[in-house]
């Protein structure tokens, strides 16, 4: 009898274990994405590579984005290592989303990739040399961007109608800055 209480106390915390894990799991979606896998879990959004190293897929429209349906309940995008590129359009959309990190294995960042996002803050890592067109166009809450020597080219209207965006430091390694690239920038007082 104590052998038979001790093997069903162990299946009920086996059993615990269990339903914890998988409620923790039915509130994950994961979709692929090029090279890459997302994840979206209680508001982040995390990017990995496929087999140590890959890149996000570009989309044409917002409805081919797999995860657009779920963009509102975007916080945070945590892009790990080995993901090489962010995709155009990858987080279009992303009201609510306000920080997203960028790891150094980065190289670029696509077209209105972060179109319209709710972000308050990013730090442009020295392995980008390149930001596509309208990479952070619309981005009302955009108060602080950090870009690192290494970044080559600056798309066109990269960064229109950031109106909260207050000063922002071109590095010396920049050979190509696109049109209309702050235009809109209503707070802009800095750009050197």
């Amino acid at each position: 009898m104590k052998k038979a209480f001790a093997f069903t106390k162990k299946m009920a915390a086996a059993a615990a274990v269990a339903a914890v894990c998988w409620a923790q799991m039915a509130g994950a979606q994961t979709w692929n994405s090029g090279g890459t896998t997302v994840t979206l879990s209680g508001g982040t959004l995390t990017v990995s590579p496929n087999g140590g190293t890959g890149a996000m897929a570009n989309y044409a429209n917002n409805q081919s984005i797999p995860w657009y349906d779920s963009r509102l309940s975007v916080t945070n995008v945590i892009i790990e290592d080995g993901v090489t590129s962010i995709g155009n359009r990858a987080f279009v959309g992303a009201t609510n989303l306000t920080a997203v990190t960028i790891p150094n294995s980065v190289t670029s960042i696509g077209n209105i990739a972060f179109l319209n996002s709710g972000l308050t803050s990013v730090s442009i890592p020295n392995s980008v040399d390149s930001i596509g067109s309208e990479a952070f166009r619309g981005c009302v809450n955009l108060t602080s961007v950090t870009l690192h020597e290494g970044l080559l080219t600056i798309g066109n209207q990269a960064f229109f109608g950031c109106t909260r965006l207050a000063s922002i430091t071109i590095p010396n390694s920049v050979t190509s800055i696109g049109t209309s690239v702050f235009q809109g920038c209503s707070g802009l007082t800095t750009a050197v």
